[in-house]
């Protein structure tokens, strides 16, 4: 229980996390669109993903994927949470071989490689603008290309 709000929690992890928001000091974040406080960067950027849902933009906020409905997107949204959450409780064992980063999975490494070896696989059909990343074809094209 909260010994500021008197609010109850059935995991002392989200409890800790409630009690951040009564830190005087602790940075918020806030929704221009609504005005609504978030005490975590992660916390904001879904809320924001959902503002894009529903203006018609399905692309997570978080990690610019495409989504196809607004309850698709609510579900990836609650994956990030838990991943967060799985990722607090790992280390990040995996090494970049060109670099002193580290990742939870070799599939980040993977994707993290484009950084280093500058391959722009995905070509734009509109303007053969190329990205090392589809995710990110994808974003520009919505972005860009809307109207084509």
């Amino acid at each position: 229980q909260c010994a500021h709000c008197e609010k109850t929690f059935n995991r002392k992890d989200h409890l800790k996390n409630h009690l951040q928001t009564h830190d005087p000091n602790k940075i918020s974040y806030i929704c221009q669109d609504c005005r609504r406080k978030y005490h975590t960067m992660l916390g904001y950027k879904r809320h924001m993903a959902l503002h894009s849902a529903s203006g018609g933009g399905l692309i997570c906020k978080v990690c610019s994927a495409e989504l196809g409905s607004t309850e698709v997107l609510l579900t990836h949204l609650k994956a990030h949470r838990e991943e967060k959450s799985h990722h607090a409780t790992r280390e990040k064992k995996h090494q970049c071989d060109h670099c002193e980063r580290c990742f939870y999975t070799r599939k980040d490494v993977r994707r993290h490689l484009v950084v280093h070896t500058g391959c722009k696989d995905f070509l734009c059909q509109f303007c053969a603008q190329r990205f090392g990343r589809k995710d990110h074809l994808t974003r520009h094209t919505k972005k860009t290309h809307s109207q084509e």
